[in-house]
């Protein structure tokens, strides 16, 4: 994609005040992000030109995959500067060795629910295609970073007033009450403990009923609360392994269910007389 294309998709009012700040990237078909995990980028501003255009700091981090070492984290580091003719079109430029490549990309989307003098919460940026790269798009949101930063205010309230919640499980004690389960019984674990005791047990062992983590107490987790715990296709697969294994318990006579997929029925005899 050529930059005058992407000249022509970009919004026609950006206020770049307003994207500044950490931006977590939730959807790409860029090719750089196949191999890398949770981009981050964070904007903010280098310095103003005479003409009174914008450059902004571009520092975006993932974890990539090392040899013999797994998952590192890595960064790049640019700098955009704002386009003469658009004020949503930038040309970013690396720093240090990157210094000699450069991308064009615009602001194709802006949320326009966010008041005007509040940062914007989500953004769309189209990028040309350079020599190492095609052409491509990233969706990219403040609210994840928004979501902690309330967090970690109410941990603080929290901690001020003495009310913050322990997990027996992995003993963190920098818990909020809404960040806990309790059976039953009233044995509380953070869901964090819970979440990893279903996927681990489900996913490595083949699982799909699950007791309270306190080994004296035979509560049973809820389907609900696997459905609030586990991500939705996860989930799924679950609620189906526990519907085979509710038939399979209920031993019902000359019951049969297909090998290549889910379907079951009981295969009775009929007797014809001729």
């Amino acid at each position: 994609m050529s930059s005058k294309e992407i000249d022509v998709v970009s919004v026609d009012d950006f206020d770049p005040q307003r994207a500044l700040g950490l931006w977590h990237i939730l959807a790409t078909n860029l090719d750089m992000w196949k191999t890398k995990l949770a981009p981050t980028i964070t904007y903010s501003i280098h310095d103003e030109l005479p003409d009174g255009r914008i450059r902004i700091n571009d520092l975006v981090e993932y974890y990539t995959k090392r040899l013999f070492a797994g998952f590192a984290p890595a960064n790049i580091k640019g700098i955009d500067t704002q386009s003469a003719n658009k004020s949503s079109r930038f040309q970013w430029r690396g720093n240090g060795l990157l210094k000699l490549f450069t991308s064009d990309f615009g602001i194709i989307f802006v949320d326009n629910e966010t008041p005007a003098d509040q940062p914007y919460q989500w953004i769309g940026t189209m990028f040309s295609s350079t020599l190492f790269t095609h052409a491509g798009v990233d969706l990219m949101t403040q609210y994840l970073t928004q979501k902690q930063e309330l967090h970690d205010e109410q941990i603080r309230i929290a901690s001020e007033n003495g009310t913050l919640q322990t997990c027996d499980c992995c003993c963190d004690d920098q818990l909020l009450d809404d960040d806990m389960i309790s059976c039953d019984n009233n044995h509380r674990f953070c869901q964090t403990c819970i979440r990893n005791y279903i996927e681990t047990g489900f996913i490595t062992n083949g699982e799909c009923f699950f007791t309270c983590l306190n080994p004296t107490c035979k509560y049973e987790y809820s389907t609900s609360l696997m459905n609030q715990l586990l991500a939705p296709t996860l989930f799924s697969r679950l609620l189906i392994k526990i519907q085979q294994e509710e038939l399979r318990l209920a031993n019902i006579q000359n019951f049969e269910q297909c090998k290549y997929c889910t379907f079951g029925t009981s295969m009775t005899t009929f007797l014809i007389y001729g």
